[in-house]
């Protein structure tokens, strides 16, 4: 794995291959029924007649192109965006039909997001951005300190916890972002080219993370990537092109 600056690198506890990408049946977690968004009148349909369903602790891989559409479902999919056409349900809670204050709501508190580029708070050390996730979901500071501290560990990070982002290598801070994402129990983790930035090895290390994490946790898992061997990861796939479904 990739060093961080004037440290031995602390690899994550090994996640064998088959754990990662075996197939879990389970209630809904996510739930799109023939979704369909475009981002201004008369534009290009972004989004059309998507109808997804992603089960309690199953991966599924979302592949397709630049610019197929992937990123705007996942983008539906955590209330970011409003639309009125079609159905999400994010752990039975409709996100159509409420405000986007009551969207935000759902977000903090049943929805976990994985970046590209991990989009961690600079000024913070990994151990408080992880925690910040716990606190903003209702935590108090001393639980969300101990709760991040604990999947830092898992993660391999205890030993840079007071880091800051970039202090650390790429592949460390994504895996920060994997913590960060899971911290407060959600229900739903959506990632988003989760492994674009990293070589082959990091990209390997967390994916095999981040599907196992989901799976004990029971978390539904909706990973967009162009990346054959991030798919591969998932228990399903699944194929997008110009806004559908194949």
């Amino acid at each position: 794995m990739d060093p961080s600056p004037g440290a031995t690198p602390r690899r994550a506890e090994p996640i064998s291959s088959d754990e990662s990408s075996s197939r879990v049946s389970g209630p809904s977690i996510l739930s799109v029924a023939n979704v369909s968004y475009r981002y201004y009148p008369d534009a290009p349909w972004a989004v059309r007649q998507v109808a997804l369903d992603v089960a309690a602790g199953e991966s599924v891989a979302l592949m397709g192109p630049s610019g197929c559409g992937k990123s705007t479902l996942l983008l539906l999919c955590a209330g970011i965006l409003g639309f009125s056409d079609g159905s999400i349900k994010v752990n039975s809670q409709e996100l159509s039909k409420v405000t986007a204050d009551r969207r935000a709501d759902i977000r903090r508190v049943s929805i976990g997001l994985v970046f590209q580029f991990g989009e961690l708070v600079a000024e913070l050390s990994l151990l408080d951005n992880v925690a910040l996730v716990a606190e903003l979901s209702g935590a108090s500071r001393r639980s969300a300190l101990a709760s991040a501290a604990a999947l830092l560990t898992r993660v391999g990070l205890d030993d840079v916890a007071g880091s800051k982002p970039g202090a650390v290598s790429g592949g460390q801070a994504q895996r920060c972002a994997i913590a960060r994402a899971l911290v407060h129990e959600p229900r739903l983790v959506l990632a988003d080219e989760p492994t674009g930035a990293l070589d082959q090895e990091n990209s390997h290390v967390v994916l095999a993370l981040l599907t196992a994490l989901c799976r004990e946790r029971g978390a539904a898992l909706l990973v967009a990537t162009h990346d054959v061997h991030v798919a591969a990861a998932c228990a399903r796939r699944a194929s997008m092109l110009d806004g559908r479904l194949q």
